[in-house]
This record gives C-alpha cells, sequence and structure tokens, in this order.
C-alpha cells in the first residue's frame, strides 16, 4: 500500500509538472468518458432500471389483437370474460383513458384522468399516500362517485391540504368523493395522470355492453408466482377460442395478445438506445487512442528518466505500474470532469425533447451511473496506459542514457502510433456513415407532404361533460356557439374542428360496407380510418378538396347522412369508378347488418379528399373516411373536438386567449384541455427520430474532432523526429513544395487506409442496421451510394488539413539547424 500510495504522489506530480498536456488529456477523456456516462444514465433509465413498482417484471400490458389491427382495445363485456375466466393473473385490472373540467375552484381546470377497475393499484403494488384504495363495491354503477387524485394534483390546487381525504370534488359536472392521495411521482405507462375514478361507475350506460364498442379499454394483469409469459399466452388462447364460437360477428380471429409491461414502453427504444449506446463507446476507444498516442510521444521524452531508474535498481514491473497509475490518475480526472459533462448533456437532452424518450422523467445520475463512469475511468486508464507503458519500460540502457531527452523513438513506435490513428479514422467514418444515414432519412421525412399545411395553425382541444350535456343538440349547440364567437375575432382567417386530431397517436378504427355488396363473412370484413369534422375543417388546414363538395351547416341529422372519402379509399374500393352519390355503411358487423337505417344509416360520399398523414409522416397512407359532427352515428354525439383554427399571423399561439375567452362565453366551468400549434404536433411526431439523430450526430463530431487532434499530433511528432532528415533533403537541394508533398504523403497514405478500414467496418455496421434498425431508416438504404461516397471524401478533407499545419511548419526548417539537431 506504501508503494501505491508513492506511485500515486509520483504521478501527480509529474502530472502538475506538464500541465498543456494533462489539460490536454483530461479534456480528451472527460469527452469520451463523459458521452458514455451520459448514454449510459440514459440507457439506464429506460431500459435496464426495472419499473417503479414492486415485483415489476411480474406485470403483463393486454390489448386485443387482429389481423388488421393488432394493438385493439377491449369492450366492457370482453373484459369481463377474460377477468373471470383466465387461471394465470394474480388480478387484472381495465384502464379507460378520461378527460375531467374540475370545477371546485375560481377557474375551471382541465385534467387527465382514468376509469380504472377496482384492482388497477393492488396490481400495481401501489398504496395511496393518504386514504385507501378502491374496492369492489366502488366499481358498481349504483355506488357513490369516489376519486384517487395525484400528488401533483392534490399540492398545486388543494394545498396540500391534510385533510382532503372525504372532501367532495366537482368532475364533469359530478360530485366525487376523495378517497385517496397517490405517492409523489407516481406514473403508469409514462404518463401521469391527475385523477383516478372507477370504471364500474359507467357499466350502467348502454355503449358498455356492446361486445363490438371497443371503446379504449386496455388491461395491465399480474402474473401468479411461477406463471411465465407463454403460460399465460396460451391460458388466455384457450379463453378466446370458445368467445369466438359464441361471438363470431365480434371475435371471430380476434385473440387477446399479452406483454409484459415494461416491454410496451421501451420495446421500441431498446434498439435505438443499444445502438447509440455501442456508438458512444467508438468515441471513448478514439479518445483512448489519443491519449495513448499523447503518452508514446511523451514516453520518447522520458526514455533518460527511465533509464537513470533501471540503473538505480528498479524492476521493469515497477516503471510499468508507475506509469500505469499515471495514467489510471489521468482518467480519474477525466472521469470526474466527465460527470459533470454528462449531467449538463442529460439536461440538455431531457429539456429539448421531454416526450421522445419513454421514462424520461426517471433519467438522472444516480449510483449506477457513478459506478459505471469509475468502472470505465479504471478500464480507460489501463487500455490507453498499457501500450505506452510497456514501451517506455523497455528501453536499452546504455542507448538511452547516451541520448538523452531527445532520442528518438524509432520506426516501432512510429508504426505503433500510426496505426492508432488509422483506428481513429476508421472508427470516425463509421460513426459518421451512420449519422449521414439518419441525417439523409430525417430529410427525406420532413420532405413527407402530410397532406395539409400546419403552418399558422392552433389547434386547441375540448372535451364536454356528458352529464352536463346528455342530449346530441346540446353538443351541437355549445360547439356552434364557439364558433360563432370565435368567427367575430381578430386574427383567425377560419376555423373547423376534427377528432381525432391528426399525428396525435389517437387512432379511429371502424368497419364499413359499400352498399350493393353482399355483407362480407366475420372476420374479413373490411375496415377504414374514421374522422368526424366540421364545414371548413378542410379549408382551416388546407386539405385539397379533390372531387365534390365539402360539408355544409346543413349536413344535420335532419338531413341526409353523408361523408367524404380520401382518395386512397377511392382508389381501393372504386377502382376508377367516380364514388360521388356511392353509399357507405360504418360500424360494428351487427350495425353493419342492421335494418335499422334510422339508427344506422347509409351515408352518401359526396366528397373525395386529398390523402392525410394521420398516423404519422412515415407511415403508409390508410384509406379515410369523414362524417359531420353534426350527423350522429346511432344517436351519439362527440363531446371531443379538437379546434383547428388557421391565423393571419405567424404565430397561431396569440390565439390562445381568444379562443378561452370564445369557450367562456359560452360555458363558464368550460376549460380548454390543450392549445398547441400544428408545426409543434408535427414536431414533436419526429421527436424520437430527431433525437437519435442528434444523439448520434453529436457522437460522429465529437469522434471526428479526436480524430483530427490525432492526425495532427502525429503528423507533428512525425516533422519533430524527421527534422535531420528533412534539412538535409533541403540542403541538397529540395524545394519546400517538395518538402510538403512528402509530409502530405505520409498523411495521404494513413488516411487512405484508415478510410478503407472504415468503409469495410460501415458496411458491416450497415448491415446490421438494415435488420436491427430498418424502422430508422426511411428512403434511404443502408449502402446509400451518396453517404459512402460524400462521408468518407469530406472526411480525408478534415484530415488533410489537419496535417496541413504540421505540413507547412516542416518547409520553414532551417537547414543549418537541422543538420545540428540530435
Amino acid at each position: 500500500m506504501d508503494t501505491f500510495i508513492q506511485d500515486v504522489r509520483y504521478g501527480w506530480r509529474t502530472l502538475r509538472s506538464n500541465p498543456s498536456f494533462t489539460l490536454v488529456a483530461v479534456l480528451a477523456l472527460a469527452l469520451g468518458i463523459g458521452a458514455n456516462a451520459a448514454m449510459f444514465t440514459i440507457v439506464n433509465a429506460v431500459v435496464l432500471r426495472p419499473l417503479p413498482y414492486k415485483d415489476s417484471d411480474r406485470l403483463v400490458y393486454l390489448v386485443e389483437a387482429f389481423k388488421r389491427n393488432p394493438g385493439m382495445s377491449f369492450s366492457y363485456p370482453e373484459f369481463q370474460d377474460y377477468h373471470a375466466q383466465n387461471h394465470v393473473f394474480a388480478s387484472m385490472a381495465a384502464v379507460q383513458g378520461e378527460a375531467f373540467n374540475l370545477t371546485n375552484g375560481s377557474v375551471p381546470q382541465h385534467l387527465n384522468g382514468r376509469n380504472v377497475s377496482s384492482e388497477f393499484f393492488g396490481t400495481l403494488n401501489v398504496r395511496p399516500l393518504l386514504g385507501r384504495d378502491f374496492v369492489a363495491s366502488d366499481d358498481q354503477p349504483q355506488a357513490a362517485p369516489t376519486a384517487m387524485i395525484s400528488y401533483g394534483l392534490w399540492q398545486r390546487t388543494f394545498g396540500g391540504d391534510s385533510l382532503i381525504v372525504g372532501k367532495t370534488v366537482s368532475l364533469n359536472d359530478r360530485d366525487y368523493t376523495v378517497i385517496g392521495v397517490l405517492p409523489k411521482g407516481f406514473s403508469y405507462r409514462d404518463a401521469q395522470h391527475d385523477v383516478f375514478v372507477p370504471l364500474g361507475l359507467r357499466a350502467g350506460e348502454e355503449s358498455t355492453h356492446i361486445r363490438s364498442a371497443h371503446s379504449g379499454i386496455y388491461c395491465v394483469a399480474r402474473l401468479k408466482p411461477g406463471i411465465t409469459l407463454g403460460q399465460a399466452q396460451a391460458d388466455l388462447d384457450t379463453i378466446a377460442a370458445p368467445l369466438a364460437q359464441q361471438f363470431p360477428e365480434t371475435n371471430k380471429n380476434v385473440s387477446v395478445h399479452a406483454e409484459f409491461l415494461r416491454d410496451t414502453l421501451v420495446g421500441r427504444a431498446r434498439p435505438v438506445l443499444l445502438m447509440l449506446f455501442g456508438s458512444v463507446g467508438f468515441v471513448l476507444l478514439i479518445a483512448c487512442a489519443n491519449i495513448a498516442n499523447l503518452l508514446l510521444a511523451r514516453a520518447s521524452m522520458r526514455e533518460r528518466e527511465m533509464a537513470i531508474r533501471s540503473a538505480l535498481g528498479a524492476a521493469r514491473i515497477r516503471i510499468i505500474r508507475q506509469l500505469l497509475t499515471e495514467s489510471v490518475l489521468l482518467a480519474a480526472l477525466g472521469g470526474a470532469v466527465g460527470i459533470a459533462l454528462a449531467v449538463a448533456g442529460i439536461k440538455l437532452v431531457v429539456s429539448s425533447a421531454p416526450d421522445a424518450l419513454p421514462r424520461v422523467r426517471e433519467i438522472h445520475v444516480d449510483l449506477a451511473v457513478l459506478l459505471f463512469t469509475a468502472a470505465i475511468s479504471i478500464f480507460t486508464g489501463v487500455l490507453f496506459g498499457v501500450m505506452p507503458a510497456l514501451q517506455g519500460s523497455a528501453q536499452k540502457l546504455t542507448g538511452a542514457l547516451k541520448e538523452g531527452i531527445t532520442a528518438s523513438a524509432g520506426s516501432r513506435k512510429q508504426r505503433l502510433r500510426s496505426a492508432l490513428v488509422v483506428s481513429e479514422i476508421a472508427l470516425s467514418l463509421a460513426l459518421l456513415v451512420g449519422a449521414g444515414l439518419l441525417i439523409r432519412s430525417f430529410a427525406r421525412v420532413l420532405n413527407v407532404n402530410p397532406g395539409f399545411n400546419p403552418h399558422q395553425v392552433l389547434t386547441a382541444e375540448i372535451a364536454i361533460p356528458d352529464k352536463k350535456y346528455p342530449k346530441p343538440e346540446q353538443v351541437e349547440a355549445f360547439y356552434d356557439e364557439v364558433f360563432r364567437n370565435l368567427r367575430t375575432q381578430p386574427g383567425l382567417k377560419v376555423a373547423g374542428a376534427v377528432w381525432p386530431l391528426p399525428l396525435s397517436g389517437n387512432e379511429w378504427d371502424t368497419d364499413y360496407r359499400l352498399e350493393g355488396k353482399p355483407m362480407p363473412m366475420p372476420g374479413e370484413i373490411p375496415h377504414t380510418r374514421i374522422y368526424h369534422a366540421t364545414p371548413q375543417y378542410l379549408s382551416a388546414m388546407q386539405v385539397p378538396l379533390l372531387a365534390g363538395r365539402d360539408f355544409l351547416e346543413s349536413d344535420t341529422d335532419a338531413n341526409l347522412p353523408v361523408a367524404t372519402v380520401s382518395r386512397e379509399f377511392a382508389k381501393q374500393n372504386f377502382a376508377g369508378d367516380d364514388p360521388l352519390g356511392r353509399k357507405i355503411r360504418l360500424g360494428g358487423p351487427a350495425e353493419l347488418a342492421s335494418d335499422d337505417v334510422k339508427k344506422y344509416p347509409w351515408f352518401t360520399i359526396v366528397g373525395v379528399v386529398g390523402d392525410v398523414k394521420h398516423d404519422s409522416l412515415e407511415s403508409e397512407t390508410p384509406i379515410e373516411v369523414y362524417v359531420p359532427f353534426a350527423q350522429h352515428i346511432a344517436g351519439m354525439a362527440l363531446r371531443y373536438r379538437a379546434l383547428m383554427l388557421r391565423s393571419d399571423t405567424l404565430n397561431p399561439l396569440a390565439l390562445t386567449p381568444l379562443v378561452r375567452n370564445a369557450v367562456l362565453q359560452v360555458d363558464k366551468d368550460q376549460p380548454i384541455a390543450t392549445a398547441q400549434s400544428m408545426d409543434q404536433i408535427v414536431a414533436d411526431s419526429l421527436g424520437s427520430r430527431r433525437i437519435s439523430m442528434s444523439l448520434l450526430m453529436t457522437f460522429a463530431v465529437l469522434a471526428v474532432v479526436l480524430a483530427v487532434i490525432g492526425i495532427y499530433g502525429v503528423m507533428s511528432y512525425s516533422v519533430t523526429q524527421r527534422t535531420q532528415e528533412i534539412g538535409i533533403r533541403m540542403a541538397l537541394g529540395a524545394d519546400r513544395h517538395q518538402v510538403m508533398l512528402m509530409i502530405a504523403k505520409q498523411a495521404f497514405r494513413l488516411v487512405a487506409i484508415g478510410l478503407g478500414v472504415g468503409i469495410a467496418l460501415a458496411l458491416g455496421l450497415a448491415f446490421i442496421l438494415s435488420r436491427v434498425l430498418a424502422d430508422q431508416l426511411f428512403g434511404v438504404k443502408a449502402t446509400d451510394p451518396a453517404t459512402f461516397a460524400i462521408v468518407p471524401a469530406l472526411l480525408a478533407v478534415v484530415a488533410l488539413l489537419a496535417s496541413g499545419v504540421p505540413a507547412r511548419r516542416a518547409t520553414r526548417i532551417n537547414p543549418v539547424q537541422a543538420l545540428r539537431h540530435e
């Protein structure tokens, strides 16, 4: 131990005696270690760390699966069937999204909430901070309304009132008794909700008993001890088979798919993050190669010191240990600075793309990150220090003592340093090619026509309570009055509404049937995306009307039911025939076959509109049908609407106060759910793609900077070592251009070899990318010729420019002084 402490003290004095070397080495290591620590922090939080529930590895997520829709929601009767008949779950709960208006205070608030069955929190193993959990008696149609509120809502709205349990809150114009407050930070499926109420309160509604009504109910369950996911899936399949026979109209070819809850959150992000984690490892390797080069050069200057220590009796292993101690000290300093850089980088990533990564609220530096950073710091110190240590300890005693501190390192060391530079160039090229592929893919996505013009459009989502507006005519009267108020506002060009909102991740599907064609067999009924819209929605979003007409104010229940269809719908269903005047029916199998044409009418197609990218800019164009809000399918009014307001100013967010006032003039208790520009929605839809591209590009730039420093260092060292040779050549008549060409040829050889190795490495990585991360490439092949041509050319130019400074310095060598150089 005393010897180790002595080595550390001597190493520290040595590093302090050469501050320039120490600063450059620490900064290079800090970049490499910091980038790795930051990436590990993200991977650890998103991929490795268990979900924040007790025994979370036994939680599974359940969806209905159909050949046309692998992630369909349950109907309430189907949830009851699987809940009662399964043999593999210790508990199973249903979850349904819900919007609430809180009107206890002077200003109404929109709350994000969930309808849940009574076993929900027990399934997650979550206990309330205050109060009690739901019980079975709460989850009944005639039960007294109860609610669980989040810690955040409790603090910001109720001031952390310790007596909140038992008090009444008004949600959607209905009084609920608060029975509990959830723990701080509680979230479900990466979303934080304000309030939870029993799903069973709605079980008395007629729509909850329709088996074809997939109303957004999804399930979470906890596996019994000893039950595997495969066994659970087999049990679910045995339940699905008799249901398909009993209810062929709704359940034929329908199954339930089980997946671990964590995989539903991070499944798509996992391969991307692991790819980025592997990529940032390249940056660390390049940093190690750089420091190894610096240490090799420094070892040449310390040959006399090492020779004297050997002459005084120091064994070679003792010298190696001393040099490795200095390397690990360097790495420790780099790790300390790297942690600071990592913390700053993580804050930047999280703030710039808060919704681009799953579990983003859990990303922070913890003990695991600190241990990882300490481990890679030690590993890095040994990795870049071992070769210089072996070289520096293997000196010929007599020669070193005679040569003094300017002794040449020899051709062997020069070859080793050149090999390190070649590896830096190769690794940098591989990262640049990967970044180039993602950049070209991102550019292709940005050039996709979404089918609408998002610029200067504000969207404001509103959800009105069904208790306050129970009849369809009341719902339409509310929104008609809001639009009348809006049309008098300055700065507004045109206003419409739609649901679901494009690129919101909310997708509504329905079965359909064409008039004049036989009813398809169960399981073979075609389906389409369905959107509800108002007159002028197409104008507000500038969706092109290709044929026919837009909706009119007269398109209400009092007149002929009408619909517009997308170009793709017309193409697939009418094969070039005119779709105008043709009729379609919408709904589940029972509705499509019903004889009640008043309740389930045929819609006459009055228009054909352009295709719209509702799901994502990268997705294939689905077939789409639009129906008027004011014509109510099965007599039901849609209370959710996204107002689409085209502004005559560049900043549509300036319309937000006007929209809020227009709504409050109609109903003083009605808040706006969200208000944002369509430009922001489009940008958010590309968040995950943008962050992966940005991170890989950052790593690639870091790699190139480090590689350029490495090339500069090797060429500078080479010029220093060849000073006498250059002087002789100039004394014999060589001019400056010939000297510069000689140095440039040496640099070109290194760059050419590095590019060759790098292209081979990049092709291998491209093959992996095309297999594992195919969804990250859009409109670009993994072996894109343009990328593989442009990136190596740019890197070659940058590398050769880096060698230009040492080459120019070589041309200014004085032959007389060079001939005296030892």
